[in-house]
């Protein structure tokens, strides 16, 4: 049996919310870089997380002048809150703590949140090949030294936020 024709269907328009290509306050924004009209697109964060509290602030600050949302968390008590509340999307991890160091630090936020959640980065003061190997080694998204370059550093984490991990741990 044949009804009559049922009325066009459009599921974006028939939910509660409005439709942002009619919405008239939305349309007089400029279009954003993702190329949706009013929608602003969110910033990455990134957590640094650092015994030293000169190297964290500075991190941040320069990870903010690069245009990036950063937090300092001080040592590695308390990482899996501060990275809970921050809901970050990148770690950039000490590796030479107190208390608890980053092959420890790490292996605690695998398996807390695992690491397909929470990208991590070592840095360190270490040896630029030891440290890509301790990163390779423990499932890092990388690594990078305290002391690179801007346009360095920022490769590195533009890197860890864009690839899988070194090695697939479980």
């Amino acid at each position: 049996m044949v009804g009559p024709p049922l009325p066009d269907y459009n599921p974006v328009r028939s939910m509660s919310a409005p439709d942002p290509m009619n919405d008239t306050k939305r349309q007089s924004r400029s279009l954003t870089p993702n190329g949706f009209p009013g929608v602003r697109a969110r910033r990455t964060r990134i957590l640094v997380i650092d015994d030293d509290p000169r190297f964290g602030e500075s991190a941040v600050q320069r990870l903010a002048d690069m245009g990036f949302e950063a937090r300092f968390h001080h040592g590695p008590l308390g990482v899996l809150q501060a990275i809970r509340d921050m809901r970050c999307d990148l770690v950039l991890l000490d590796v030479n703590m107190p208390k608890l160091d980053g092959s420890i630090v790490i292996r605690m936020i695998r398996d807390s949140n695992g690491l397909g959640e929470v990208r991590v980065l070592l840095c360190s003061n270490m040896e630029a090949n030891v440290l890509v190997r301790m990163a390779q080694f423990l499932g890092a998204y990388g690594a990078v030294p305290k002391d690179v370059g801007d346009a360095a550093f920022v490769a590195e984490l533009r890197a860890a936020l864009q690839k899988r991990p070194a090695i697939q741990v479980g």
